[in-house]
């Protein structure tokens, strides 16, 4: 039997389609300036499918809906699951930085998970300290520390080398919420060769 027909017989995957069937299933397409606090109001966000799927109970009566949510999230581009790497959006970013100032990074258009942090510079000496922060320019709080580490390498540190990152690895960043833009700050503090400071940060999308 087909998924349509399944739907079409099936009572709460009708009233789903009822509640969501005016929403576009992708994004604009960032060229148009469509990103943001500007993405429509009739384009479907993972909010959408989670609201809907918190309420549904894994049983054999619904089947149909839980088949018709799977495909809706498969073809807007977001994870099922909201933590999942979408497929496709594996990145490594990377963000110049400057002895003793936060130099932040904005993900841009949807929800990002980090994976790795990687620092390359050169010229190293002594012991060089290392910070991450949280900080949305939107709700208008500080910047939040959420990671602090140190090195003696001349040429190398890595976020992921202690405990720290389990918490850094817990957040997300990009569109948190409701035009908001939770962005990525790290902070260098030692002797080194500025001009040649670059973090490369391995992410991907979740939503």
């Amino acid at each position: 039997m087909s998924l349509k027909k399944d739907v079409k017989d099936d009572k709460q995957a009708r009233l789903v389609l009822n509640q969501i069937g005016t929403k576009v299933i992708q994004r604009p397409n960032p060229v148009t300036g469509l990103t943001g606090d500007q993405i429509p109001a009739d384009t479907l966000q993972f909010d959408d499918i989670n609201n809907i799927r918190s309420g549904i109970t894994a049983q054999e009566s619904n089947v149909e809906v839980l088949a018709l949510l799977n495909v809706l999230t498969e073809f807007s581009g977001m994870s099922p699951s909201g933590i999942a790497p979408i497929r496709g959006t594996m990145q490594t970013k990377t963000l110049s930085l400057t002895d003793g100032a936060v130099s932040y990074m904005d993900f841009g258009p949807g929800v990002w998970h980090v994976t790795d942090i990687v620092v390359i510079y050169a010229g190293g000496s002594g012991t060089i300290t290392f910070r991450a922060y949280a900080y949305d320019p939107i709700d208008g709080n500080p910047a939040l520390e959420i990671k602090y580490g140190s090195t003696t390498s001349s040429a190398l540190y890595n976020y992921n080398n202690d405990s720290q990152f389990d918490h850094f690895q817990n957040q997300f960043w990009g569109e948190t919420h409701n035009n908001g833009s939770r962005q990525l700050g790290l902070k260098p503090s030692g002797t080194f060769d500025a001009g040649s400071m670059t973090a490369y940060v391995l992410a991907h999308r979740v939503r």
